[in-house]
């Protein structure tokens, strides 16, 4: 595969987020297995995924967010930390052509794929249905 696409985009969030967010180009809309270009950026902000091959490719980005603790003992004080998740796509790459998109995170829940690549430290939470 001859890489050739870039995506760049704004990142924005729909709450307190943990840096880095991790952005990558994967072929499906569940996000699993390798990136085919992947990067690292801050929340808001903007990123840009270089050499992407030709193909058609899902943009998910992750990060760990904060959202404040139950209001009732001493752990009332601390954050929770929680998976922030977004997926943009099917984005179609040919040629050398740049792609421009914005990604907003928001915490996970029953409507979104789940995340099954290894990620450092984003551990799933339950959701009610």
């Amino acid at each position: 595969m001859r890489a050739t696409g870039t995506v760049t985009g704004a990142l924005r969030t729909a709450g307190a987020v943990l840096p880095p967010v991790y952005i990558g180009a994967f072929d499906s809309a569940i996000l699993q297995g390798a990136a085919a270009s992947w990067t690292n950026a801050c929340a808001p902000g903007h990123f840009t995924l270089t050499r992407i091959p030709a193909g058609t490719w899902y943009i998910h980005a992750v990060a760990r967010g904060t959202h404040p603790a139950p209001s009732s003992g001493p752990a009332a004080a601390d954050p929770d930390l929680t998976p922030l998740t977004a997926t943009v796509g099917p984005v179609r790459v040919e040629g050398d052509r740049g792609h421009r998109l914005d990604i907003t995170l928001s915490p996970m829940d029953w409507t979104r794929p789940p995340i099954l690549s290894a990620l450092t430290g984003l551990a799933p939470r339950p959701t009610a249905a």
